[in-house]
């Protein structure tokens, strides 16, 4: 049974990013509806596909300050996430949120949105020597 892959790095602007926890991508294509007046059952196409990334980090305003300027300036950057197996989930993406969050005493965490405003590559390395496989 193969097992599930861990996450390594994520890059943004060809910077590797500090303190990041955990990053998710999912993707949507919801359908769109064209059934004739009349018909007996719906009839649907699909849609465009949209998808993004959230991003959790453990924050820190100095390390993560390109982050806020990219929110900031509204501009769209590379991303890359790679996986401990080395396979990839690349393309191009537009910060569209920041929550940062703290208690007393306790590390600040922050969750990023990203939307992807590109085609997104998914690259898998061939598993070789066991890579890839449990």
């Amino acid at each position: 049974m193969a097992t599930g892959s861990s996450f390594t790095t994520f890059t943004w602007n060809a910077i590797v990013i500090d303190a990041v926890g955990s990053v998710s991508y999912s993707a949507s294509r919801p359908p769109i509806e064209v059934t004739q007046v009349g018909a007996a059952n719906s009839l649907f196409i699909p849609g465009i596909l949209t998808s993004g990334l959230s991003v959790d980090l453990y924050w820190a305003t100095a390390n993560h300050a390109a982050i806020t300027a990219y929110l900031l300036n509204g501009s769209s950057a590379a991303f890359i996430f790679t996986l401990n197996t080395g396979d990839t989930i690349s393309g191009t993406g537009l910060i569209t949120g920041i929550d940062i969050s703290s208690g007393v005493a306790d590390v600040s965490r922050a969750s990023m949105s990203i939307v992807c405003t590109g085609i997104v590559t998914f690259v898998a390395v061939p598993a070789a020597s066991g890579v890839n496989e449990s």
